[in-house]
């Protein structure tokens, strides 16, 4: 198995919060790659096998989600890494998904950019595989009630993955959190691609992800 990462549009320079949709475990690793920066995860994931020792490496914060008071002792950390000249990248679903569409954005982390009058960017994250292979929202993508280590053998498992990372030209600036986080999900879903569930030939998603560029474009010209 391989990652292909294919970049549209260019990672803001730092320091600056950035949130993505959250399709699997490895999009740590897909924007990692290409942007410096500390990611939020829940706390389970710090015992996970090997991407719990390469989050721990990488500075992640780590929110205890049984607690709501966590909140509080993770936006601290937020504003210090901010105020540090660190970048930090936060995934507002909370949880992944099957790539169908964006998941509601939970505003509660988004406190520290609102207090801080911090700018928050965004990317949109996408995933398709080989084929031959099994479509990506089932053996990339990691939702509803799938088993981790069956999962994880399975991606090992693909010919290849490629992985598409698309960063917003502007950022998104509100003073109430709940306001910034429905504008940071409406900014995710206008460049948003889902995650096909079946096999389809790779030209004709290249066409596919045309159109809806063009599409995107001509909107925003009757803007």
């Amino acid at each position: 198995m391989g990652i292909e990462i294919s970049l549209k549009g260019s990672a803001p320079a730092g320091p600056v919060y950035l949130v993505a949709n959250h399709l699997s475990y490895i999009d740590v690793i897909t924007l990692a790659v290409h942007f410096d920066s500390q990611f939020i995860a829940k706390s389970e994931v710090a015992r996970w096998p090997l991407l719990g020792f390469l989050s721990r490496r990488m500075g992640t914060i780590f929110i205890d989600r049984r607690r709501r008071r966590d909140i509080l002792r993770v936006n601290a950390l937020i504003e210090e890494s901010l105020r540090e000249g660190r970048s930090v990248v936060l995934f507002p679903e909370g949880t992944t998904t099957s790539g169908a569409e964006v998941g509601n954005f939970k505003s509660s982390l988004l406190e520290p950019a609102v207090k801080l009058g911090h700018p928050v960017f965004f990317a949109t994250l996408n995933y398709r595989t080989h084929q031959n292979d099994q479509p990506a929202a089932n053996s990339v993508c990691w939702w509803g009630e799938m088993d981790f280590i069956p999962h994880l053998w399975r991606m090992f498992m693909l010919k290849e993955i490629k992985a598409r990372v698309q960063f917003g030209e502007a950022s998104v600036t509100e003073n109430d959190r709940k306001v910034l986080a429905r504008s940071l999900q409406d900014a995710v879903e206008r460049e948003f691609v889902p995650v096909r569930n079946d096999r389809i030939n790779e030209n004709m998603e290249e066409q596919w992800l045309t159109q809806k560029e063009d599409l995107n474009r001509k909107l925003a010209g009757l803007q």
